[in-house]
């Protein structure tokens, strides 16, 4: 492997859109683990962070890429 070879803009850009790409699928994930967790609050809780439980199914139902 040659100096150009091991410094090109592919081989410093590739792990670091890889990184990224991980990142936001475990924002993701996390997103969709968080949204789920809430639809399952019984009202009491809900009410206890100014929600109702409409509120709560709406926000559980977006898809997990919106924010």
């Amino acid at each position: 492997m040659t100096i150009t070879e091991r410094h090109s803009p592919t081989s410093v850009l590739a792990p670091a859109v890889a990184q990224g790409l991980w990142r936001l699928l475990v924002r993701w994930a996390d997103r969709r683990k968080q949204r789920l967790d809430l639809d399952e609050l019984d009202d009491h809780l809900l009410a206890d962070i100014g929600l109702n439980r409409e509120a709560a199914r709406r926000e559980a139902e977006k898809p997990f890429w919106r924010r």
